[in-house]
């Protein structure tokens, strides 16, 4: 647990992406934060939408407008 890489897992936070994003940005930023390509993120929400019937959508516009965008602290 000595190496850098411990404490810097620790300081990330939930931010929407502004380079990588398509609506706002929601799914670019949960790719930032896991490590998983930004496409399967997206093919992973569309799942989960359809298979909600639709709150998925719900939980996007929220992320939208409660998580704040990259670079703005």
């Amino acid at each position: 647990m000595a190496d850098g890489n411990f404490t810097s897992r620790i300081r990330r936070r939930f931010r929407r992406s502004t380079t990588d994003r398509m609506l706002g940005g929601v799914c670019g930023g949960i790719s930032d934060l896991t490590g998983v390509d930004t496409p399967l993120v997206r093919v992973g929400f569309l799942v989960l939408t359809l298979a909600s019937f639709g709150i998925a959508v719900v939980l996007y516009l929220g992320c939208c407008l409660l998580v704040p965008e990259r670079g703005t602290d």
